[in-house]
């Protein structure tokens, strides 16, 4: 049998808490404490686990201090490392120290995890009645809009001479449409 981690001898001191958990199973255990243990601020953000159900995972890790063991499987071997970024570990029926977490100012954090054992179904399924196969109703159209001119409108001559607007400087094919003064609109424009 193996010796109980202690975090003297084997993990980090322990965090102050700043994130609150509910479901402390493999998966959390896995990929959030094991991210929180290797951030770079990991000596400041500490995690408060709460059990859903067993009891029996809290008294493990309550006696380690919250560190525990993560193997991780590869082709060249398994990997073994303590993970300490779990501070406080607590049962699903502890109502007052999840409420006095939630009081605390430093919490920042609060997640939870609900695996297929949390949703799963204890009955199966009733069947579905298929839906009536009715044709859907017709929307209208929309309005087609036209672009945008790349380039205002010649002025058209109005009553009174023509529109002040805009005329075009340069050559044939070249130059820009460019506002103008009634007076010399009128004396270019063509």
């Amino acid at each position: 049998m193996t010796r109980p981690l202690t975090r003297a001898a084997d993990g980090r001191p322990a965090a102050p808490v700043r994130m609150l958990h509910l479901g402390l199973g493999g998966f959390f255990r896995a990929h959030q404490a094991w991210y929180t243990e290797h951030a770079p601020d990991a000596s400041r953000w500490g995690i408060a686990a709460f059990t859903g159900r067993s009891t029996d995972l809290v008294a493990r890790l309550a006696a380690q201090d919250g560190a525990y063991t993560l193997v991780t499987r590869g082709a060249d071997g398994d990997a073994f490392e303590v993970v300490g970024s779990v501070t406080a570990v607590h049962g699903g029926g502890e109502d007052a120290e999840w409420l006095a977490y939630w009081r605390r100012p430093e919490l920042a954090v609060v997640t939870l995890t609900v695996t297929e054992a949390g949703y799963a179904r204890a009955t199966p399924p009733r069947p579905r009645r298929p839906l009536p196969r009715r044709p859907l109703p017709r929307r209208p159209r929309p309005r087609r809009l036209r672009p945008p001119r790349s380039q205002p409108r010649r002025p058209r001559p109005w009553r009174g001479g023509w529109r002040p607007g805009w005329r075009r400087d340069g050559g044939p094919g070249e130059g820009r449409w460019r506002s103008c003064p009634a007076t010399t609109c009128r004396a270019t424009a063509s």
